[in-house]
């Protein structure tokens, strides 16, 4: 769930674009007013159906003046905007407040009038920009967002109070518009990065557990050995997902990563036991007393190991300051993944070993 969606609106004309912006917004404002999804408005400068020229200052430059002071227009152009401000200053970020704020920048009551300095030189004389260049005044089209080199609008779903705008939510709404052959409608912004990024994670989650398994079944020999040891890994995924789930976290991009590292980490406790395990079992002792003698030496190991992880991790999990979000939400899905996965290396890990040894020798 997010605070914020942006949907992007793509047809074949500015003008079906626009037509195809009107549908999409009525649908979702006649959704937000039975609660379905929050405030609907359309991101950017431009108003629905703004299609009137803009007025516009257009820059001549005096080529024959330039050459003679031999200046670089690159240069003098980009004094120009300096002084012109381009379309924002800066940004102020305000907590609780969405989206931004842009901070607009201060522009002379006369352009002729901005100084240039032709030559690259502190000392070099200042000219107005007059001397060098002419402003002409003029209507300009309006300008059109563009997605892919189509023209584009982009909308915005808020939240609101009840914290409805889901992704899922928006999707089914919009999959409920109908929409011409040239008209395209998708999720955008934040949305479609976490989609995106989601994405990827689930691939290098995937692979970090082929790897895993074949590390092991490589230094085992045994296909059904690393499977004993990985049983660690969802013990130790539901574990993560459970402490976000009690301190009210989401699962973002960070804390997806934390279960990541988790499928790296928790494996080490299973392998020191059942390394021990086999050590036993290959010295003649029974299954049974190999287990117990390998726990009553591995437990103080698997402990230590535990413990030092976790104090590692209550620094980013525990203090604030810029990014604690993003710390936190990584160091909580590690610490509730040690958690459970200590009492898997003790508990359930022997279990499905006697298990297997009693089926392979049975």
């Amino acid at each position: 769930t997010s605070r914020r969606l942006e949907i992007e609106l793509s047809a074949s004309t500015p003008a079906r674009a626009e037509r195809l912006a009107a549908r999409v917004m009525a649908a979702l404002t006649e959704a937000g007013s039975q609660g379905a999804v929050g405030r609907v408005r359309r991101l950017g400068h431009l108003q629905m159906g703004s299609d009137r020229p803009h007025p516009a200052l257009v820059l001549s430059w005096d080529r024959w003046r330039l050459a003679q002071l031999g200046a670089d227009v690159d240069r003098l152009e980009a004094q120009v905007q300096a002084a012109l401000g381009g379309f924002y200053a800066g940004r102020a970020d305000i907590d609780g407040a969405e989206p931004e704020i842009l901070v607009a920048a201060t522009r002379p009551s006369d352009p002729e009038m901005i100084p240039l300095r032709p030559e690259d030189n502190p000392d070099s004389r200042v000219v107005p920009l007059s001397a060098l260049a002419r402003l002409e005044p003029r209507l300009e089209p309006p300008p059109f967002e563009r997605l892919d080199g189509r023209p584009a609008v982009r909308l915005s779903v808020d939240a609101g109070a009840s914290g409805a705008a889901s992704a899922a939510r928006v999707e089914a709404l919009l999959s409920q518009v109908p929409l011409a052959v040239d008209e395209q409608v998708r999720l955008g912004g934040q949305a479609d990065e976490l989609r995106r990024s989601f994405d990827q994670l689930g691939l290098a989650m995937g692979l970090a557990l082929v790897l895993v398994f074949l590390t092991i079944a490589a230094l085992y020999e045994s296909l059904a050995m690393p499977l004993v040891v990985m049983t660690t890994v969802p013990v130790a995924a539901a574990g993560g997902l459970g402490l976000l789930w009690l301190t009210g976290q989401s699962l973002n991009v960070m804390s997806f990563l934390g279960l990541i590292l988790l499928a790296g980490i928790v494996v080490n406790n299973a392998i020191v036991l059942v390394h021990r395990i086999e050590q036993r079992i290959a010295a003649g002792r029974p299954s049974r007393d190999a287990i117990r003698e390998a726990a009553q030496e591995r437990y103080r190991p698997i402990l230590m190991t535990t413990l030092t992880t976790l104090l590692g991790m209550l620094p980013l999990a525990l203090l604030g300051g810029q990014g604690a979000e993003m710390r936190s939400a990584l160091a909580l899905a590690v610490c509730g993944g040690l958690i459970t996965s200590f009492y898997a290396a003790l508990l359930v890990v022997p279990v499905l070993h006697r298990a297997l040894v009693r089926r392979d020798r049975g």
